[in-house]
C-alpha cells in the first residue's frame, strides 16, 4: 500500500497524475509560444483555448495549477496529444528539410518514427485509434504516414 492507496487503485492514480501532467505541460508549451510572440496572457489564454478546444478559463486553471489530477477530461488529453503530435510533424518535417539541404545521409535515420517497422512487420497499423504508446506518451505513427 502506498501512501494510503491500495495497489489495486494505485495504477488509475498513476493514470490520472501522467494525463494532468501531459496537458498542463501542453498548455504550458503553448502559452509560452503565444507570450513570445508578443501575445498577452489574456490573449494567450484565449488563442490556446481555441486551438485546444478548451474555455479560456479551464486553460488559466492548468495554468495556474488549479485543476487535480481527477478532474482532467478525456477529451482535453485528446487535444493535448493531437497538439503534441502537430508540433512533433512540423518538427520532423523541418528536419527533414535541413537534411535535404545539407545533402547529408544520417545513418540510422529512416524518416520513420521509432517502432513503425516492427508494426509493419507486424502487419498492424501502430497508432490506429489514436492510442497512447506505452511509458511515451506518444502515438506511433499509422504505417505510410509521412515522417
Amino acid at each position: 500500500m502506498v501512501a494510503g492507496i491500495p495497489p489495486s487503485a494505485a495504477g488509475g492514480v498513476m493514470a490520472d497524475a501522467a494525463a494532468l501532467e501531459i496537458v498542463e505541460r501542453r498548455v504550458a508549451a503553448e502559452l509560452r509560444r503565444e507570450r513570445a510572440a508578443g501575445q498577452p496572457l489574456k490573449a494567450a489564454f484565449h488563442a490556446v483555448a481555441r486551438r485546444l478546444g478548451l474555455s479560456p478559463r479551464r486553460v488559466r486553471a492548468y495554468h495556474h495549477r488549479e485543476v487535480e489530477a481527477e478532474d482532467v477530461r478525456a477529451a482535453e488529453l485528446l487535444a493535448a496529444h493531437a497538439a503534441m503530435r502537430e508540433e512533433l510533424d512540423a518538427l520532423c518535417a523541418r528536419l527533414d528539410a535541413i537534411r535535404g539541404l545539407i545533402g547529408v545521409e544520417i545513418p540510422g535515420a529512416t524518416g520513420r518514427w521509432p517502432g513503425e517497422a516492427m508494426a509493419q512487420a507486424r502487419g498492424s497499423r501502430g497508432g490506429e485509434g489514436g492510442v497512447l504508446a506505452a511509458g511515451r506518451g506518444l502515438a506511433a505513427r499509422p504505417a505510410g504516414g509521412s515522417p
